[in-house]
This record gives structure tokens, C-alpha cells and sequence, in this order.
């Protein structure tokens, strides 16, 4: 008796860790991908528009933030330098050129679908890149 008590355990500690595991392996590989080591307990999983995973950034913390919002860290299109702009999936560097040089020549982008005026960034690129970007 005591040793099918002792597999139960093993065995339901096995299927939490699985589970744990591969609830979290999206975060942990995004993290890495992104050079973000921070603490992924921490995060809150959300289902972006385009229906994958994405990760809420950390809240605010200050005495007058007791509703829990969060930092505000998207690129800003009007501001942002090269090395930001690819870090954008589908972004390269020849396109973060691109988006500085339209930039430039137009005072800057009005609304975030104005980036779609630039040759290479559809309607394809735009939804992925949407919810990280603002002007």
C-alpha cells in the first residue's frame, strides 16, 4: 500500500512540473529571444488579437498606482532608433532604415497604420507588430 501511495506522489509531482513546463516554455523562450531575463512568474499571460501569447509588461509600482495598470513600453515610431525597430518581428534592418527615412521626410507617423505606407510592411506585418508599437 505504502509504495502505491508513493508512485501517486512521484506521479502527480511529475504532471505538475509537466504542466508548469510547458505552460511556461512559450515565456521562457520569448524571454530569451527578447534578452529579457526578468521574472516570469511575475507576468500575466494574455491572448493578443492575433491569438497568440503575448506577455503584459511589469506594473507600475507607486503609491498612486493601486489599480494595477502597466508600463507603457511600446515603440514609439517617432522616436525610436534602429536598433529598436528591429528588435520588431519582421523588422529588419533595412526596413528600420526605411521606417527612420519615412519618418524624416513626412514629420513623423500620425497614426501606427501609417507604417503600412512603406514598401514591405503590410497588413501581415502590421497585425504582428501592432500591440507593440505606438506614435
Amino acid at each position: 500500500m505504502k509504495r502505491k501511495i508513493y508512485f501517486f506522489v512521484v506521479f502527480a509531482a511529475f504532471i505538475a512540473f509537466g504542466t508548469w513546463y510547458f505552460v511556461n516554455f512559450h515565456d521562457i523562450m520569448n524571454r530569451h529571444k527578447s534578452g529579457d531575463e526578468g521574472d516570469i512568474a511575475s507576468n500575466e499571460k494574455n491572448i493578443s488579437d492575433n491569438g497568440k501569447y503575448s506577455i503584459d509588461k511589469n506594473p507600475i509600482s507607486s503609491e498612486n498606482n493601486k489599480e494595477g495598470t502597466y508600463a507603457d513600453e511600446r515603440i514609439d515610431l517617432n522616436t525610436a532608433d534602429e536598433a529598436e525597430l528591429s528588435s520588431l518581428e519582421g523588422i529588419g534592418a533595412k526596413k528600420a532604415g526605411d521606417i527612420i527615412d519615412y519618418r524624416n521626410k513626412n514629420g513623423g507617423f500620425k497614426s501606427i497604420e501609417d507604417i503600412m505606407n512603406i514598401s514591405g510592411i503590410g497588413e501581415s506585418t502590421f497585425n504582428n507588430i501592432k500591440n507593440d508599437i505606438k506614435v
